[in-house]
């Protein structure tokens, strides 16, 4: 049996596009393990110190600066993955550098001008959408801190564009430790159920300096080593929306898919269910940190593939990363609905009500494993325009679902909400791609199989 795997492996390994992946990857890999024990107890942290209603006021804040970060960039944080690999083999490394330029100073006014609408409609969100009055000084104090979160989005999206996988790993690694640290030290001095929010705005205005460095360094290494440059015609700002918008608009629908339980959960419920379901949302995503750190190193791949026109061997790489992503995700999805109980005690002995809702995220991640990497597929060939439609239509159920069923059910119903539109997400990518391409990328064994 052993030998078979080794054998499969190496037979893999020997291919180079899957080989790219393989070996970014695991890189990723040790970074997801490392961020998520780093996460994990970040969390653990603040639901011992200050407890599940304080989980709850982090991860709303936490999904305030989300959207707040994706109306900054829209959509240019992915475009940039796309765009600076193919204008690196189309010019070269100086025409990706200026393209870089041009993005910062569009995120910087995008940001800039999303920071001060958020200042002043503070109070309305906090009043009007979430009922919840004290929440109005955080939400002023996160638009102060939107800025250097986009920019740092972005800067972390220019490193994966060029592969640094090595630096990208430290980076994020970095991050993790220092909100925990950052939290540790003020804990010492600030001891209040805000202290995480503090600790979470520090850490990312430290890391926005710390990112902006490295990728002026990596920018200057190369240009210095290369002797022949090959610019590009002047790419202008509509050229770059007509790509990033549509980008923008699929990464909203699933910033809303992934966040809307969380935001809907805000509205209709306590901040303590709030808490405990981001903590059950942390756990369930343990089973399935293979498949982001796989996709890290297969968005670039696709792209430079699909416009090498090398679609046999982009469809091979699809298929196995799906095969690859769910093989490995299985065991780990049973040892979390195994000990899930024992897992969520560690938290505090209120967080084991949130069994039942671990076991729905499960069920959701399974399927979103199965089908592949669907959404980086058609944004890096060309059909985000597509995706968003399909996507648009999951959030609308996400949304319809959410509020029949978490009034009535709170955190299942968010959950159950979560694996309906998901379900509903990924069968319609798939049957799209089926039709575009002429084959599928999910995997379900016995029904769909892949050949290795």
């Amino acid at each position: 049996m052993f030998k078979k795997l080794q054998n499969k492996y190496i037979k893999l390994t020997s291919e180079k596009n899957f080989a790219e992946i393989i070996s970014g990857s695991s890189l990723s890999f040790l970074s997801k393990i490392i961020n998520l024990v780093i996460g994990l107890l970040f969390s653990i942290l603040i639901t011992r110190w200050y407890g599940a209603e304080a989980m709850g006021i982090y991860s709303l804040v936490t999904v305030f600066m989300m959207f707040a970060g994706l109306i900054s960039l829209l959509g240019l944080n992915t475009s940039i993955v796309r765009m600076i690999p193919e204008y690196i083999a189309k010019f070269s490394i100086v025409a990706a550098q200026k393209i870089s330029y041009k993005f910062y100073k569009i995120v910087f006014f995008l940001s800039l001008l999303t920071a001060v609408i958020a200042y002043f409609s503070a109070d309305l969100i906090a009043i009007y959408i979430f009922k919840k009055e004290f929440m109005s000084f955080l939400f002023t104090l996160a638009a102060l801190f939107i800025v250097p979160q986009a920019l740092m989005s972005l800067n972390t999206q220019i490193i994966r564009s060029l592969k640094e996988i090595k630096i990208l790993t430290v980076l994020e690694v970095t991050t993790s430790i220092l909100k925990v640290l950052t939290l540790i030290i003020l804990h010492s001095f600030i001891s209040d159920k805000y202290t995480s929010v503090y600790a979470l705005f520090i850490s990312n205005f430290i890391m926005a300096i710390i990112s902006a460095y490295i990728v002026h360094e990596l920018f200057s290494a190369r240009i210095k080593n290369v002797t022949i440059q090959n610019y590009y015609s002047n790419l202008k700002v509509k050229s770059i929306f007509s790509t990033s918008l549509p980008m923008f608009l699929t990464s909203g629908m699933v910033m809303l898919i992934l966040q809307i339980d969380i935001l809907m959960l805000s509205m209709y419920s306590t901040l303590k269910d709030v808490g405990i379901y981001a903590v059950v949302v942390k756990l369930a995503s343990l089973s399935i940190f293979v498949t982001a750190a796989i996709n890290t190193m297969a968005g670039p791949k696709f792209s430079e593939l699909f416009y090498s026109n090398k679609l046999q061997e982009l469809e091979k790489m699809a298929k196995q990363t799906t095969k690859l992503a769910l093989t490995v995700s299985i065991p780990l999805m049973l040892l979390t609905v195994l000990f899930g109980k024992y897992l969520l005690h560690v938290f505090g002995a209120e967080f084991v009500e949130g069994y039942e809702t671990l076991i729905i995220l499960i069920i959701s991640l399974l399927i979103s494993t199965a089908a592949g990497s669907e959404g980086y597929f058609l944004n890096m060939t060309g059909h985000e325009r597509a995706y968003n439609k399909i996507l648009l239509f999951s959030v609308f159920v996400n949304i319809v679902v959410n509020y029949f069923l978490i009034p009535i059910y709170g955190m299942e119903g968010a959950a159950i909400a979560s694996l309906i539109s998901k379900g509903i997400w990924m069968l319609i990518a798939s049957l799209y791609i089926k039709k575009k391409f002429g084959f599928y990328i999910c995997y379900v064994p016995f029904v769909i199989g892949h050949k290795a």
